[in-house]
């Protein structure tokens, strides 16, 4: 899993900008190196999210419950910093929806660090071409 992702306390959570949007991420993943960016044509294992395809067991990837033990230990200082980074900023916090458990598990963690309620019925899921038919936003349609 590390080799996809990095899990440590340490470097997470990391914090990006997509236009306005400010995006704060529990994990850091890990970028292919320049040589495998080149072969576009070859699907990188666990594209999308590794984490997520391991625990779904998709790609070939998987994850043993002692590896999510150690994760574990890292979530509550990750969460903690993601807390004090959005400060008196939320109303609400918002799980993505998935069909592993991860996204809510992790909400509700962050909703209860920062004393504002949960939901996971905000968003629905849809494929890419639905996403960009529905989209307002110029970055997904890019």
């Amino acid at each position: 899993m590390n080799e996809h992702l990095l899990t440590t306390a340490e470097g997470n959570p990391s914090e990006d900008t997509v236009e306005e949007l400010r995006v704060i991420s529990v994990f850091q993943r890990r970028f292919n190196s320049a040589k495998l960016a080149r072969k576009r044509d070859e699907k990188v294992i666990g594209d999308n999210c590794p984490l997520i395809y391991a625990l779904k067991g998709k790609d070939g990837l998987s994850v043993e419950f002692k590896s999510i033990k150690i994760l574990n230990l890292s979530i509550p200082e990750i969460i903690g910093r993601i807390a004090q980074l959005l400060c008196d900023q939320l109303g609400l916090v918002a799980s993505m929806p998935s069909s592993s458990p991860l996204a809510a598990i992790l909400g509700r963690r962050l909703s209860r660090a920062v004393g504002r309620p949960h939901t996971s019925d905000l968003f629905t899921k849809a494929t890419n071409a639905q996403a960009r038919a529905l989209s307002r936003f110029s970055w997904l349609n890019g």
